[in-house]
C-alpha cells in the first residue's frame, strides 16, 4: 500500500449534469478509479452540488475538502480542472496556476481524471493555463448569450422571465399555439387588484398617513399584519424560510420598505445591470412614488441625527433568545433591549420576555471581564500567542491565495518589463508595419489587465485577512496597556476600550437576568447578576461617547481597576 494519502472532490450544477452528463457519481468513480490506478489511499471524498466561479475553499464541501488536503493528505483528486476553477473574469486563470504552484511547494500535488497530475514545468503550466482559461470562457460565454438575450428583450420592451411576479401584478404569457401550449412568444404585467390595493394603502399611509401625519414603515407593516392580509411571499405561493421566527401574515419593515423603493409601482420595471426601462400599467401615481421617495430621504436624514450615540457594546450583545440587544439613550442614560420589541408586532406576535438592561451594567461587567483577563500579565501573552496561532492556522487557505496573487503580480510586473524591453528594440520606423510588434502590444495589454485585476484582488483579500487576523501591534498593545495599568499609569479612554475589547472579541450574552462574559482566548466565560442591589447606577464608571474623552472612576466595584493576581 503507498503512502500517499488523497482526497477526492466532484462538483456540478443541475444545468451541467442534465446537458453534459457528467453526474456526481460518474466523477467519483472515475477519480475513485484514478486514486487506484495510481495507487492512493483516499481519505475523504466531498461533492458539492454548488454551481457558479466560487472558490473551491469557499464551497459548502469544498471548504472541507480542502482543509482535510490540506492537513490530512498529499493529494487531491478531481473530474476535469473545471471542477476545481472555472475564472469569473479573463485573466483570472493565471490565479489557479499560481496556487498550484504555491502547493507544489509545500508537497502538496493535485490530480485531475484527464490529465494527471497538474505539475509546474513550464509545459504543464502552459496545458493548465488553458485548460483553465477554456473553463472559465465557457462560463462566461454562456453567461453572456444568456444576458445579451434576456437586455434584447427588454430593451424591445417586452418582460424578462418566468418565475413569481411582482407583488400587485401577474403575469400573462402569449405563447405560439393558440390552445396555450408551445413556446412563449411573449409575455406582460398585468395589475392584480387585490394586491394593488394592498401597495396603494402602503404608499397612502407613508405619504398622508391616517390623518395624524405620515406613519412610519414599522408601523404600515403593524397594521398589515392586524388585517391578516398574506404577505407578498405568502401571496405569490413561496414557501415560508426554514428559519423564519414569524408566523403566517406577519408583515415585516423591510417588507414595505422594499414596496416603497420599487419604481414599478409607479409604471417603469427596471430590469438587469443596464437598468433597462420596461413600461408596465402603474399602481400609483408618479407624484406619490416621488413623495414617498422625500419621505424616505427625510427619514433617513433624521435617523442620521438620531444615532450619532456611539455605544461601548455596540454589536457585542446578544439575547438568550438568540436575537442581538440593541442600544438606545433615554434621558441620558444607556439601554440595551431585545431587538424582538424593536421589530416585532405588539399584540400580534410573541416578544421575548428578556428585561432590557442598564447599559452602565452590562457595560461595566463587560469591561471588567476584559481587564481582568489584560491584567494577569503571566498569562496575557501566552493566550493572546495561541489565539493568534489558530486564527493564522484557520487563515491559511486565504493567506495561501494571497500569496500566489503577489508571485503572479510579480510574475505580471517581471514580464513587463521584458516586454516593454522588446518593444523598444523595434525601431519606431518599423513598429507599424512589425508583425512581432503587435504581437507584443497584445500580450502587453493582457499583461496590463490580469496585473490591474490581480491587484485589485490582492487589496480585497488583505482587508479580508487584517479584518480577522491577530496582529503583533494589536498584542504589544494590550500587554502595554496592562504594564501602565497596573503601575496606575493608565486612563484609557472610550475609544481604546472600545478597541481592546474588540481585541479580545469580547461577546455578552444576556439571558434570565445575567450576561454572560467570553471572548477568543481560551479563557472561562463569567456570568453577572445584572440585578444585583449592590451596583449603583450613579456611582458607576462614567464616559463619554467622545472618542478621546477619558472614563472617570468612580466607587463602583464593578469598575474599580484593580490587580486580579
Amino acid at each position: 500500500m503507498t503512502d500517499k494519502r488523497a482526497v477526492i472532490y466532484c462538483r456540478v450544477s443541475t444545468e451541467e449534469q442534465a446537458d453534459k452528463g457528467y453526474s456526481l457519481q460518474t466523477q467519483l468513480e472515475a477519480c475513485e478509479k484514478y486514486a487506484h490506478d495510481h495507487a492512493f489511499e483516499i481519505v475523504g471524498s466531498f461533492r458539492d452540488d454548488f454551481t457558479g466561479s466560487i472558490p473551491i475553499e469557499y464551497r459548502p464541501e469544498g471548504k472541507k475538502a480542502y482543509a482535510m488536503f490540506r492537513n490530512d493528505a498529499d493529494a487531491l483528486i478531481a473530474y476535469r480542472v473545471d471542477r476545481l476553477a472555472r475564472p469569473s473574469e479573463d485573466g483570472d486563470e493565471w490565479e489557479f496556476t499560481a496556487i498550484v504552484q504555491s502547493l507544489a511547494k509545500v508537497k502538496k500535488e493535485i490530480h485531475v481524471c484527464n490529465r494527471g497530475e497538474l505539475k509546474t514545468d513550464i509545459g504543464n503550466m502552459i496545458g493548465l493555463l488553458f485548460d483553465a482559461r477554456k473553463a472559465g470562457e465557457e462560463r462566461r460565454d454562456t453567461a453572456e448569450r444568456t444576458s445579451r438575450g434576456r437586455n434584447a428583450k427588454a430593451t424591445s420592451g417586452k418582460v424578462v422571465g418566468s418565475g413569481a411576479p411582482l407583488y400587485g401584478y401577474h403575469i400573462v404569457h402569449e405563447r405560439a399555439s393558440k390552445d396555450g401550449t408551445g413556446k412563449i412568444i411573449n409575455s406582460y404585467f398585468v395589475i392584480d387588484e387585490d394586491e394593488a390595493r394592498i401597495v396603494r394603502l402602503v404608499y397612502q399611509g407613508y405619504v398622508t398617513g391616517n390623518g395624524s401625519g405620515p406613519l412610519s414603515a414599522k408601523s404600515i407593516a403593524g397594521e398589515l399584519s392586524k388585517m391578516g392580509i398574506k404577505t407578498p411571499g405568502e401571496a405569490k405561493g413561496y414557501r415560508a424560510r426554514k428559519n423564519s421566527k414569524r408566523g403566517s401574515g406577519i408583515w415585516d419593515t423591510s417588507t414595505v420598505m422594499l414596496i416603497l423603493k420599487n419604481e414599478s409601482y409607479a409604471g417603469v420595471l427596471r430590469y438587469g445591470s443596464q437598468q433597462i426601462a420596461i413600461s408596465i400599467p402603474p399602481i400609483i401615481e408618479r407624484d406619490q412614488w416621488n413623495a414617498a421617495q422625500e419621505q424616505r430621504e427625510s427619514n433617513r436624514k433624521m435617523s442620521a441625527r438620531n444615532t450619532k450615540q456611539s455605544y461601548l457594546l455596540r454589536g457585542m450583545v446578544k439575547c438568550g433568545c438568540g436575537n442581538k440587544m440593541t442600544a438606545y439613550t433615554r434621558h441620558g442614560h444607556v439601554y440595551y433591549r431585545c431587538n424582538s420589541h424593536i421589530y416585532r408586532h405588539d399584540g400580534l406576535e410573541q416578544r421575548c420576555d428578556e428585561k432590557t438592561v442598564i447599559g452602565a451594567h452590562v457595560e461595566c461587567y463587560a469591561w471588567q471581564y476584559a481587564l481582568d483577563i489584560i491584567l494577569e500579565r503571566d498569562k496575557l501573552l501566552p493566550r493572546l500567542r495561541e489565539a493568534q496561532a489558530e486564527t493564522l492556522k484557520a487563515l491559511e487557505p486565504q493567506r495561501e491565495k494571497l500569496t500566489a496573487i503577489e508571485d503572479d503580480i510579480t510574475a505580471c510586473e517581471t514580464e513587463a518589463g521584458q516586454v516593454a524591453a522588446a518593444m523598444g528594440a523595434i525601431p519606431r520606423g518599423a513598429q507599424a508595419t512589425s508583425v512581432v510588434f503587435r504581437q507584443l502590444e497584445r500580450r502587453a495589454a493582457e499583461l496590463d489587465k490580469r496585473y490591474t485585476t490581480q491587484c485589485r484582488k490582492r487589496d480585497a483579500l488583505q482587508v479580508e485577512i487584517n479584518a480577522a487576523i491577530i496582529t503583533d501591534e494589536s498584542i504589544l498593545d494590550i500587554a502595554s496597556f496592562s504594564e501602565d495599568t497596573l503601575e496606575g499609569l493608565n486612563h484609557p479612554t472610550f475609544a481604546q476600550m472600545r478597541r481592546w475589547l474588540e481585541y479580545l472579541k469580547v461577546k455578552a450574552e444576556v439571558k434570565n437576568g445575567f450576561a454572560t462574559m467570553s471572548c477568543m482566548l481560551k479563557v472561562q466565560a463569567r456570568s453577572f447578576d445584572l440585578s444585583d442591589s449592590r451596583i449603583n447606577r450613579s456611582s458607576c464608571l462614567k464616559w463619554s461617547a467622545s472618542p478621546s474623552s477619558t472614563f472617570r472612576l468612580r466607587s463602583c466595584r464593578v469598575c474599580c481597576i484593580t490587580s486580579t493576581s
